[in-house]
C-alpha cells in the first residue's frame, strides 16, 4: 500500500475527529414521555411568564397610557415591552410544583381586573384611572387581546447549548364574561453524555411545552357566586407528563476511534510488508 493511501486515510481520520470535536456528527438519541406521580418542579424566575395587553395591532397599553396620560395597566417590567411577575423575593425558596403522591401543587395565577374594581386581593385603586367606558372600549375592540409569552427551553445537539424561547398565546376577553385559562407546562429532562476518551454527564431540567384548557361563564353570576370581581384568571401549573431526552456522543466516538486505529494499524503493517518484500 502506497504512502498516498496512508496519508489519505490519515487525512480522512483527522476530518472525522474534527467533526466529533465540533459536534457535527449526529449523536445517539432517545426520547420518551411518561406520566409520574412523583414530585415535579421548575424554578420560578421573572422570565417564566410574560404578558401584555394589546389594544390594536402592534400597539399595547403602555403606548396608549403614554398617549392619553391615563393608567390602564399596573406593570412591573423586567423584559422590554413585556410585563412579568416579580419572583425576586421568593424564587430561592419556591418552585412551580406538582406531586400527586404527596397531594401538593403550586400555581402562578394572573388576575385581570377593571382598574377601579377592588376585592380581598386588589384592595387599592390607582390614581388617574381610565373610565369604565374607555376600558370597555378596549375589551370590546376586535383587535385587542391579552398576549402571553411562556418560557420554554431546549438543548441544541450541534452546539450543546441551552436555547431559550417563548411559546406565544393570544387570549380574547369579554366585559360580560368571566374567562378562566389554565396552562400546564411539561418538564423536559435532557441528559447529555459527551467526551472524547472520558465521559462527562450533564443534566438540564427546563419547561418545554404547554397545554391549554379554557372555561367561560357569565361574569355577573360568577361575581355573585364567588364574590370576586376579576374579568379573567390565568393559572400556570405543572403537568404530570415528563419528557425525557438523552443525547450520547461517547459511543460514536469510541466506535470511530476503533475504526480509525484499525485502519491506520492495517495500513502501517501492509506498508512495512511492502518495504520488506522490495528488499
Amino acid at each position: 500500500m502506497s504512502m498516498i493511501t496512508i496519508m489519505t486515510i490519515f487525512g480522512y481520520s483527522v476530518y472525522l475527529f474534527q467533526l466529533q470535536f465540533s459536534n457535527q456528527i449526529n449523536p445517539k438519541y432517545s426520547s420518551q414521555s411518561f406520566v409520574t406521580e412523583d414530585k415535579i418542579d421548575v424554578n420560578l424566575n421573572e422570565g417564566l411568564v410574560g404578558f401584555r395587553y394589546e389594544n390594536s395591532i402592534n400597539l399595547n397599553l403602555d403606548d396608549l397610557q403614554n398617549q392619553n396620560n391615563k393608567n390602564y395597566l399596573c406593570s412591573s417590567n423586567y423584559l422590554q415591552g413585556v410585563n412579568c411577575f416579580d419572583f425576586q423575593q421568593i424564587q430561592n425558596n419556591y418552585t412551580l410544583t406538582l406531586s400527586r403522591k404527596d397531594n401538593i401543587a403550586s400555581f402562578t395565577i394572573l388576575f385581570v381586573y377593571k382598574y377601579k374594581e377592588i376585592n380581598s386581593l386588589k384592595t387599592q385603586v390607582p390614581s388617574n384611572c381610565a373610565s369604565d367606558i374607555e376600558i370597555g372600549n378596549l375589551i370590546y375592540n376586535p383587535y385587542a387581546s391579552l398576549r402571553l409569552k411562556l418560557f420554554a427551553s431546549q438543548i441544541y445537539t450541534t452546539s450543546l447549548q441551552n436555547q431559550i424561547n417563548y411559546r406565544n398565546s393570544a387570549l380574547y376577553l369579554s366585559q360580560n364574561q368571566f374567562s378562566f385559562y389554565s396552562y400546564k407546562t411539561q418538564k423536559q429532562i435532557t441528559t447529555l453524555k459527551n467526551g472524547y476518551l472520558f465521559q462527562q454527564k450533564q443534566e438540564h431540567t427546563l419547561p418545554i411545552q404547554y397545554s391549554q384548557v379554557s372555561m367561560l361563564s357569565n361574569r355577573q353570576q360568577f361575581q355573585q357566586a364567588i364574590g370576586q370581581a376579576e374579568i379573567a384568571e390565568l393559572a400556570i401549573q405543572m403537568d404530570e407528563i415528563i419528557q425525557q431526552i438523552q443525547y450520547s456522543t461517547q459511543q460514536l466516538q469510541k466506535y470511530q476511534l476503533n475504526v480509525i486505529t484499525n485502519q491506520l494499524f492495517q495500513c502501517v503493517v501492509e506498508f512495512q510488508q511492502e518495504l520488506l518484500h522490495k528488499r
